[in-house]
């Protein structure tokens, strides 16, 4: 008789335990999927992470673009020095006979709405400076400068 109490007993913990998970909205163990909960933390901590992925994007197209401006003025810097590769070019650029020493401004170029501007400055060099001249090339834009330089000879 005890073991049918006792089995009398358990049984009604068994059906006691599944009535309280069913009315306490607790799932069964036998569902599957996810819950409410657990799909909004997922979402939001997607959200943070492609956020922040967005902020490396767009500080790497920050980066891009400066580096495009950059070579835009190396080159153009480039093609005033190919321009005055001459002592007769140089010679040309001074109303004075001679290469003489001033500062000359080469033609602005545009390029992506970016507006460089040029400026040649002609000094005398270290040594001899009738035959050997320091030029340096600054080129300004919007964002920023660039000046490069290079001494040139009339050997």
């Amino acid at each position: 008789m005890e073991k049918r109490l006792v089995k009398a007993v358990i049984q009604s913990d068994l059906i006691n335990k599944n009535l309280r998970r069913e009315t306490c909205g607790v799932r069964p163990v036998t569902s599957k999927g996810f819950s409410l909960i657990e799909v909004a933390i997922a979402i939001a901590l997607l959200a943070l992470f492609f956020g922040g992925m967005l902020g490396i994007f767009e500080r790497g197209a920050i980066a891009s673009r400066k580096t495009q401006e950059r070579t835009v003025a190396h080159s153009l810097a480039r093609a005033v020095f190919e321009q005055y590769a001459s002592w007769s070019a140089l010679d040309a650029l001074s109303v004075a006979p001679g290469v003489t020493n001033g500062i000359y401004p080469p033609t602005e170029s545009t390029n992506n709405n970016i507006t460089y501007t040029p400026s040649l400055t002609n000094a005398d060099g270290p040594i001899v400076p009738t035959q050997l001249k320091q030029l340096s090339l600054t080129i300004a834009w919007s964002a920023g400068t660039f000046t490069i330089s290079t001494l040139k000879a009339d050997y």
